[in-house]
């Protein structure tokens, strides 16, 4: 059940970044490498203009960690490389480097310094133009005080740099580049040996860095592809009640809800209720399922906010001894707020099917389908270029290939 359960998180975008790098008690150093062909279709994710393609995909990963002592560190690497073979502006390399650093963990008191360092891309529009590029960097630091009858404390503070770089904007092309502060403090309440109730108060403000303009001109200001040329700065609260943890043997939840206020000094500010709920459960010895609703509200680069509603489930089944499925569902539908309001529907489905040739070699063929529906009044163009663009789509891919791991 546990090797099924991280095969799965890892599989699955919605599940989150583990406070542990490794979970081993001794000292560790593991290298894992994915080697594949696909064919993609919709390359561009373009309305009008379909185009397919052939790629080579590689996904090397390298996990290291320390014995578990007082002092405890870990690191890990992912590196993502794809190499289009008839439109190389799309090829891409993205990569991943977190470090962790924990001081006491398991102790009465106990501290931990996440550093992480990340550089990324989102598709060109077309084969003139470039791939959006991101750099991010994180930094966050952790305490928690555990009581004698297993109530924890918990306090995070986070800072985040991140730039984006939009290649069609010509006014400021660094317009999205911005730096978010965050405070985290949590209690959780024991009431079964791996289950917490908790309440959750985060606060923040995310400010980008383009002072040369008044608030009102910064709203007014849109590019001939109707969009906001310059991000607002903004601050938020969020005050949270939930529940996480193991219900029974084999029922894992992680739920939440709560009162988010998200300002902005022009146009839509946000102020309602959010909630989330993800489940995991365990159905035969086989079979795992998840399932999960999102209701949250994220700032936006092209307006304000918008509201991510999202459903999906999915299936895990290990079949005989060497051959595991994977496959998963789900449907988003997004609101964007003022000052540039749209709707936008998404419907994603994917699997992955592996045969274990050996025990430190896997085979596996995959596919996905991603369907986008957007009434956004720039609709039927290909010519839109930005870090959460619209436009209506059909895309997808197959592929096959290796696993490796030493």
């Amino acid at each position: 059940m546990k090797i099924l359960f991280f095969i799965f998180l890892y599989i699955n975008s919605f599940a989150q970044t583990s406070s542990t790098i490794l979970s081993t008690d001794e000292e560790t150093l593991k290298a894992d490498i994915e080697a594949s062909t696909r064919y993609n279709y919709n390359i561009f994710y373009s309305y009008d203009n379909l185009i397919s393609d052939f790629s080579l995909y590689l996904t090397p990963k390298l996990r290291a960690q320390t014995k578990p002592k007082a002092l405890q560190l870990s690191a890990m690497l992912d590196l993502e490389y794809e190499k289009f073979l008839s439109y190389s502006s799309q090829d891409y390399f993205n990569y991943s480097l977190k470090t962790l650093t924990t001081l006491n963990e398991g102790s009465a008191n106990s501290f931990t310094l996440g550093l992480d360092y990340a550089g990324f891309s989102d598709p060109a529009m077309n084969s003139s133009v470039a791939r959006v590029q991101h750099q991010r960097a994180d930094a966050n630091l952790s305490y928690a005080y555990i009581k004698d009858n297993g109530d924890r404390l918990k306090l995070k503070l986070n800072y985040k740099y991140e730039d984006i770089l939009a290649p069609s904007y010509t006014f400021n092309p660094n317009y999205l580049r911005h730096y978010n502060a965050e405070l985290v403090g949590q209690y959780d309440f024991r009431f079964l040996p791996e289950t917490y109730w908790f309440l959750r108060l985060t606060g923040g403000m995310r400010e980008y860095t383009n002072p040369t303009l008044g608030t009102q001109e910064i709203s007014n200001f849109v590019t001939a592809t109707g969009f906001q040329s310059i991000k607002t700065s903004n601050m938020y609260g969020l005050g949270e009640v939930g529940i996480s943890g193991r219900l029974t043997d084999k029922t894992i939840i992680d739920a939440a809800t709560g009162f988010l206020v998200r300002m902005y000094p022009t146009d839509d500010s946000f102020v309602a209720p959010v909630f989330y709920i993800h489940f995991i459960e365990q159905v035969t010895r086989r079979d795992q399922l998840i399932a999960g609703y999102n209701y949250v509200v994220e700032d936006a680069y092209s307006t304000n906010w918008f509201l991510n509603q999202e459903i999906y489930i999915g299936l895990a089944r290990v079949m005989g001894d060497q051959v595991l499925l994977l496959v998963k569902m789900s449907y988003e539908y997004k609101n964007y707020s003022t000052p540039l309001p749209r709707n936008d529907q998404r419907v994603t489905g994917g699997g992955i099917i592996k045969y274990s040739f050996k025990p430190h070699l896997k085979f596996f063929g995959e596919m996905k389908v991603d369907l986008m529906a957007t009434d956004y009044f720039f609709n039927h163009t290909s010519a839109l270029n930005a870090a959460d663009r619209p436009g209506s789509y059909r895309a997808g891919y197959i592929g096959a290939g290796v696993m490796a791991n030493f």
